[in-house]
């Protein structure tokens, strides 16, 4: 897996162009403030992680990581590294019952003044071209403003998790002019809500 999205192998019907991106540190798994997960041993899965993207695969949508993973351009790991870490997680959702269909990441470090890391917009955009997914009726999950800021910049509907830094984000995003539409407690509590939106379409 690179940079770039690649489709996964699996041979499951898609219904719709609806998208779930999710972000991956603080959202599917454990990172603490400055924290840098650079190998397996280190990737722990958040509670309700596994079982909210379980929900996910069953619903009518495709299902995207998009995440920051600027250790790369620190030199903390390689692409071969966080390919390795990639590839064993998604060897424990699909275990699960779930599924990822694409992953993209941005491996700059603030400092490069990339176009691709968030809060830029840019490789949700690139997913909705290589996917054909409708971002208006798409779904941004993460626990970081700049996910919210991201999200809002592609016009997705903005959901907040408390886990990772989401309880902080919650009380910065209270003085900012960024769009977040529900605020939940995990990534379960937010599959939950994205089922019960489309299920009211």
């Amino acid at each position: 897996m690179t940079g770039n999205a690649e489709k996964n192998s699996f041979d499951l019907e898609i219904e719709g162009d609806i998208g779930v991106f999710l972000d991956r540190d603080g959202t599917i798994n454990r990172a603490g403030p400055g924290e840098y997960i650079t190998k397996w041993m280190n990737f722990e899965f958040l509670p309700g992680a596994l079982e909210g993207i379980s929900l996910l695969a069953s619903l009518p949508v495709m299902i995207f990581i998009v995440t920051n993973q600027s250790a790369i351009y620190r030199d903390l790991m390689t692409h071969g590294d966080l390919e390795h870490i990639h590839g064993m997680m998604e060897f424990e959702i699909v275990s699960a019952g779930g599924r990822i269909d694409s992953i993209k990441y941005c491996p700059h470090a603030p400092r490069d003044k990339c176009a691709c890391r968030k809060p830029s917009s840019l490789l949700y955009e690139e997913l909705a071209r290589e996917y054909s997914i409708d971002l208006s009726k798409s779904y941004n999950i993460g626990d970081h403003t700049r996910d919210m800021e991201a999200g809002q910049k592609a016009n997705m509907i903005n959901i907040l998790v408390r886990t990772g830094h989401g309880i902080a984000s919650e009380a910065e995003l209270a003085t900012q002019n960024v769009r977040v539409d529900f605020i939940v407690d995990n990534l379960k509590m937010a599959a939950d809500t994205i089922a019960n939106l489309i299920s009211c379409k």
